[in-house]
């Protein structure tokens, strides 16, 4: 019987330890969060051309560990055509299988706007996409999100009632 030489034996324990550490530092795989727009709000705006909005968007961690949010960007469409993107870098954790409110700020233009109001439907709501990545905190890491929506009445969705 052939047998290892003390050489090659002390070959493999540096290749095994790399394996180990491996598969030791790739965790567990997140699910993407669950996000749904549950408010807008004009705010004040530098210019004529220039539109900013508050958007509340909720998300929901379907994870069994916390979700540690470094930032949140996000393009919102109505009716298939884009209105604004919207930024935050404040910190936020989600706890496990929990949820919780995210503030962002978003700019448009003039046109965009306008764009918008030329599109609208007569009657029935806007349908609403909303798009982007949450950033892990303490990681490069970042998860894709989306969601789809329909608002029925815009002027309660402004004053803070949900979408439907």
């Amino acid at each position: 019987m052939l047998e290892a030489s003390p050489v090659r034996r002390r070959a493999w324990i540096p290749i095994a330890l790399l394996l180990a550490l491996g598969c030791a530092s790739m965790g567990t795989r997140l699910e993407p969060p669950d996000v749904a727009l549950i408010g807008i709000e004009p705010l004040a705006s530098e210019g004529n051309l220039e539109q900013r909005l508050l958007l509340r968007v909720r998300v929901t961690n379907p994870n069994d560990v916390p979700l540690e949010i470094d930032g949140v960007e996000l393009r919102l469409d109505l009716n298939g055509q884009r209105l604004g993107r919207a930024l935050s870098n404040e910190r936020h954790t989600i706890g496990r299988l929990d949820d919780g409110l995210v503030e962002l700020t978003a700019t448009t233009h003039l046109l965009s706007i306008l764009r918008q109001i030329v599109s609208l439907p007569g009657q029935g709501g806007v349908d609403y996409v909303i798009q982007g990545r949450i950033f892990l905190a303490d990681s490069p890491g970042w998860l894709r999100v989306a969601h789809e929506g329909r608002l029925a009445d815009l002027a309660g969705f402004r004053n803070g009632r949900s979408p439907r």
